[in-house]
């Protein structure tokens, strides 16, 4: 029972373990003296408090031992240099914190040597790597889905998505990447190999008991079942996108979604440790308004459905949202089915981002305060006490928490995104030459965000969540 197509020009379709050796922290911490302020700990000056009483503060003794006091890192996997400790006799008002007491000494830990982006929380005690390689063992990818993932028109030069996915993750960050599959198709410079079907159905990917050969050039062998495909490929990630033949073929939404869920089952329990992104599908563009219609309602519940109530219990399984990507209309083919490169690379970006955020180890954390984020994408989290966080590069998301927060900005290190803020409790700490007069305090995309940037360049440095740019002012900033 061969599906059959309204035509053949338009076939429908839309369709780790990770092993990582280079991320270690040095897990034993280096404790300098401590009338030195270690080099990766912000010096925090502030000009607006009260004069340091001075001899009042009785100093630390060199011979106090504090080594047992610093919290080890227990990490389960890497070799990189970042992640080590430090003591920071820095106080909670930006000044040396010399006061004897072991426990006021504030700990810092940085990962400016990290090979990923990390997801960093005080309060809980953990940090998670993010998505990495290592050099020795590729990391496998099984593209897997409809014409929209092999690529369409059916030419083997066509690659789909996986040719920008492939040429971001191989030629623009050096990742060990395998593309997986029996099909092959897509242009020579790029791995080739993918499970993306045409004109298959959800329940056809699950089984093929039709023997349907689907719509790929060069031939594909003839795929027989999922349990088959993953015997063979192997995958660290399936990148799941299906669905577009269902609608197309008039299968009732909730038929799909059920295959879906099935589809889905089938992949952890034949591969456990596998990464499963399950996307929603494009939106559906051509004349026939209950494609369209139904086309959104299965999107819509990808992730309630299918994704949200698995996820509960497998933090494997993630859901990807395609349906909401801001296409346009040359981003599709004439059918408004498939897309044009430029839809397509919409599609590899969204992935690549997904991939990018994909655990790769973690490790834990005791009794510190103080982080420095990586040169990649971060999230750092504080706790209830006071945190001084910096993102370093990358565009990071930043929360302090509870207590008088201290969050770092610098030229070249991004734009951070600061969820939090509180005027006259938390600060901003100038560092690099930045000073408060070089500053643009405005508003952000919408009245309630403020938008930090450098005047004279327009460099964006933070955007502040739920603050009005008036609540803002020099009293909040010192210089570290």
């Amino acid at each position: 029972m061969t599906p059959e197509i309204e035509d053949n020009n338009l076939e429908p379709d839309v369709t780790p373990e990770i092993e990582d050796n280079n991320l270690e922290p040095d897990v034993t911490p280096e404790i300098e003296d401590n009338n030195l302020e270690p080099d990766v700990t912000p010096e925090i000056e502030d000009n607006q408090k009260d004069e340091p009483i001075g001899d009042e503060t009785p100093p630390v003794e060199d011979d106090e031992p504090i080594g047992d006091e610093t919290p080890p890192v227990e990490d389960q996997g890497g070799e990189d240099t970042a992640g080590e400790i430090e003591d920071n006799p820095i106080d909670e008002n930006g000044g040396d914190n010399s006061s004897g007491d072991d426990s006021e000494i504030s700990v810092t830990v940085s990962y400016t040597d990290a090979t990923s982006g990390i997801i960093a929380d005080l309060s809980k005690g953990t940090v998670t790597r993010l998505f990495t390689t290592s050099d020795e063992v590729p990391f496998k990818i099984l593209p897997l889905g409809d014409s929209n993932t092999r690529g369409f028109p059916n030419q083997a030069s066509i690659g789909g998505y996986r040719t920008r996915l492939w040429q971001r993750l191989v030629g623009g960050n050096g990742f060990n990447i395998d593309f997986v599959g029996q099909a092959k198709s897509g242009p020579e410079n790029i791995d080739r190999d993918h499970e993306g079907r045409g004109g298959f159905t959800i329940d056809e990917l699950i089984e093929n008991s039709k023997n349907f050969s689907g719509f790929n050039q060069p031939t594909a062998p003839l795929y027989t079942t999922i349990e088959h495909t993953l015997n063979y490929a192997q995958p660290d990630a399936v990148l799941l996108m299906a669905g577009t033949n269902d609608i197309l073929q008039n299968k009732p939404v909730n038929t799909a979604l059920t295959d879906l869920g099935i589809l889905v089952d089938k992949i952890v329990t034949a591969m456990p440790d596998t990464q499963v992104l399950v996307s929603s599908i494009i939106p559906h563009t051509s004349t026939n308004v209950n494609r369209q219609q139904r086309t959104t309602e299965f999107s819509q519940q990808v992730e309630e459905i299918v994704v949200a109530p698995r996820a509960n219990t497998n933090p494997n399984i993630r859901f990807v949202d395609m349906f909401n990507l801001p296409f346009v209309s040359g981003d599709y083919d004439n059918d408004g089915i498939h897309l044009t490169a430029s839809g397509y690379d919409k599609l590899a970006d969204k992935w690549y981002s997904e991939i990018r955020m994909l655990p790769s180890s973690e490790e834990t954390l005791s009794d510190v305060q103080n982080i420095i984020g990586s040169a990649y994408d971060d999230t750092l989290m504080g706790d209830d006490q006071s945190n001084v966080i910096r993102g370093d590069g990358g565009n990071d998301w930043l929360i302090g928490g509870g207590g008088e927060d201290t969050f770092i900005l610098a030229p070249g290190e991004g734009t951070n995104t600061i969820a939090d803020f509180e005027s006259g409790i938390d600060r901003i700490g100038l560092t690099d030459g930045l000073e408060f007069e070089q500053l643009l305090i405005s508003s952000g995309s919408d009245a309630s965000q403020t938008q930090i940037a450098i005047a004279d360049t327009g460099e964006s440095l933070a955007i502040f969540l739920g603050i009005d740019p008036s609540m803002i002012n020099a009293d909040d900033f010192i210089l570290v």
